[in-house]
Order: C-alpha cells, then structure tokens, then sequence
C-alpha cells in the first residue's frame, strides 16, 4: 500500500508536534522515521495509525483519503515500545487477540495465529505467558500480533529500544527478512540511526516537527543538505571544522581552492595520516573491533577523529593529516549545504 502525506500539522495547545509535513511512501517499502527526542516521528506514526486526527492536512492510502478513518478501518498493524501484551493470556491467545476482536472464527484464528508465530520463530512457545518469555521473544509475540490480520501496513514504534545491544542486531535484520518476505509497506521510527541506515529504503529525518532530509540512506550519509544531517547521521559524530584559518585549511585540504563557506566538515574515515597536510598531536587511540579511531589536536584547540589501518603504529607524537576535497561537506550560515565540493576551483 502506498501512503501520503500532505500537509499534516498536529498541534498539542501550543506545542507544534509535527509541522506541515509532506511525504510519500511507495508501497512495499521499509521508510524509518528518525530523528531525536521530540521531533514528531512518533506523533507521525500515531496519525498513520488514526490514534491522532491531525489538525490539518490529509493522510491518504493508496489515494483515498483516511485522515478520519478510525483505526480498526486502516487495515494496519501496529508494534508499540512496551510490546502490549497480555500478560493472563498465552502466546497463541496473545497472537490471535486481534482475529477474535474482529469475529473471525476460533478454530481459523488460531490456525492463523500458529501461521504468524511460525513466521517469526516462536511457534515452540505458544503455551508459554509473556512473563515466560525473554524481552526478544515478547517482541516477536507483539510482531507477529500485529501481523496475523496480514494488515497492508506495518507501523513500529521504537520497537528495538527495550532490547540489549546484540539482541537489537538480531532483531532488526529479522524485522527486515519478514518485512520483505511479506513485501508490506512498513514505517519504523527510532532515534538510532545505525537501525535506521542499516534495514531501511528511506530514511525520513525529523527535527522540530519538520522533515529535514528525505531520502536514501546511503545518499543521506554522502550528500547531508545540512551540517545537522551531516551532525546527526554517522557514529562517531563527522568532524566539523571550526577553529582553522584560511592556511591550516589547505594543510588539511590541498587543492581546496577559493571555496565559499560558512563551515567545513569531514567524516573519520575521510581523513589520513600522511606525510604532509595539518599538524597534529595524537591523543586517544581507540580499538573499536576491527577498527582503530584516533583522537587528534591541532595547536589551536581543533579535535579530529580519524581511522587509522589496524596495525598503525605511532611512533612520534606530531602527525599530519588530510582529506581530499571531494570527500568534504560545506555548509553556509544557515547551515546549509552550499554548492557542490566537486566544483571548487
């Protein structure tokens, strides 16, 4: 199903949850809302599943409009933070809740239900009460609860957040399997943007209540239209230049020519040790897995983090760094991406 947006605001007394945003989802498509605390994506998702009516705007499925359509007319699923589970009931029971709200006979719903837990692996713990079960298998009751009405889209609310780090990594490739298995369109908010990056089509930034970048995920980490994109997207954190002058920019940058910017930025892995370019003293030196992130500090006070091949050895304390100027971001004094840094001259 495909799902658009036009113009929604939501408005809490004076507070703008979510302002005239526009957006549109092809169907069959994992789109993840991200962005940090307070920015909408949750109001969002509560307005696609009708549990807010927006102050303005539309929300249309498929072309007809549904912005008054009470929940159980969208044809959704829905996956909350805190699983919502019934913890008298057992799994099975759990599984097939939505079936029997919906007068579907005893003995089809449960058939379905033994369908949907077999999809997400848990069919062996249908006897089992929630409060039997690990935080990962409770979040596999709730996603397959939101799936055995084979809804046409599947909405997830932070549904990773309660989760230990190698169980979100698990889970979330699975979330993507059965997205794709099923081909349901499916929109997922979380503040993570590795979860966001790593299983989505789209990636829909919010800030403020605004869409700040839509679009690839791939292409939002290469081409940020803003330093709080190129800020927010990428771990560790892009390094943005701030207290080089015009000399120490072209030590760091050769060839940068005369390019007009209000501030620069580079990510870690843009940046090398070399024989030339801006001197640094080495600080910290991380192994983060198969990785080495070094710490750096130019004379006047401006920290880089740079990776290094794993087997690098300092052996004095002043290095020299660089990066090429097709790997660089510029921003104006809105923070805005300005011109394209394969352009300068």
């Amino acid at each position: 199903m495909s799902i658009e947006l036009k113009n929604i605001s939501m408005k809490f007394k004076d507070t703008m949850a979510v302002n005239d945003l526009n957006l549109t989802i092809d169907s069959g498509k994992l789109v993840s809302l991200l962005g940090p605390s307070g920015c909408g994506k949750s109001t969002t998702l509560f307005m696609l599943a009708g549990l807010y009516e927006p102050t303005e705007g539309s929300i249309l499925f498929n072309g007809k409009d549904v912005t008054k359509v009470v929940p159980e007319k969208r044809n959704i699923g829905m996956v909350f933070q805190n699983y919502a589970l019934y913890p008298h009931m057992s799994v099975l029971k759990n599984i097939a809740f939505p079936l029997r709200m919906a007068k579907v006979g005893r003995k089809e719903s449960m058939e379905r239900a033994v369908q949907a837990a077999k999809l997400v692996e848990i069919n062996h713990l249908l006897d089992r009460k929630p409060g039997q079960l690990s935080g990962g298998q409770q979040q596999r009751v709730a996603i397959a609860r939101a799936i055995v009405r084979e809804p046409e889209v599947l909405l997830l609310d932070e549904p990773l957040s309660n989760l230990d780090a190698k169980l979100r990594l698990t889970m979330r490739e699975e979330i993507r399997e059965i997205q794709q298995r099923l081909k349901i369109t499916t929109l997922f908010v979380t503040h993570d943007q590795e979860e966001a990056l790593s299983i989505s089509d789209q990636v829909v930034l919010m800030k403020d209540g605004h869409l700040i970048q839509h679009g690839d995920p791939r292409d939002m980490y290469d081409l940020p239209n803003s330093r709080f994109v190129a800020e927010f997207i990428g771990s560790p954190t892009i390094n943005v230049v701030t207290a080089l002058n015009e000399a120490e920019i072209k030590e760091l940058v050769p060839h940068i020519g005369a390019a007009r910017f209000h501030s620069m930025a580079v990510r870690p892995e843009d940046m090398v040790i070399s024989s030339s370019g801006l001197p640094v003293r080495v600080g910290l030196v991380e192994k983060i897995g198969k990785d080495v992130l070094v710490t750096v500090e130019h004379t006047s006070g401006q920290r880089f983090k740079v990776f290094v091949p794993k087997h690098t050895v300092f052996n004095q304390d002043i290095v020299h760094i660089q990066a090429r100027r097709q790997d660089i971001h510029l921003f104006d004094n809105q923070g805005q991406r300005t011109g394209d840094v394969h352009e300068i001259s």
